[in-house]
């Protein structure tokens, strides 16, 4: 059963660029980590127009929780994070799983 970890960011227009700069590093130590990253903005979702959803994509619970130990181990990552918090900030972090 896959497992999605779906991050919102809100990203201010002028850090825009910066942050989507940032997304082929993430790509990279994510698929390192066995995961498979997708990103979108929010075009149409009324407050939440505009927002970065970063979406992490694994085939189970088990290869998801080996992958947060992995990534939260890795200090290339941890270094990303920083980069990514002085841009931006997590509205929300939703974790799902798939019904078929």
């Amino acid at each position: 059963m896959a497992v999605r970890q779906t991050n919102v960011f809100a990203v201010a227009p002028e850090n825009m660029e910066a942050f989507v700069a940032l997304i082929p590093e993430a790509r990279r130590l994510i698929e390192k980590h066995g995961g498979t990253l997708r990103v979108w903005q929010a075009t149409v979702a009324g407050p939440n127009s505009g927002n970065i959803l970063g979406q992490t994509e694994l085939d189970s619970m088990t290869a998801y929780g080996a992958f947060t130990d992995a990534l939260n181990a890795d200090p290339d990552f941890m270094a990303l994070t920083q980069k990514g918090a002085a841009l931006g900030t997590v509205v929300s972090v939703i974790l799902s799983t798939e019904l078929e």
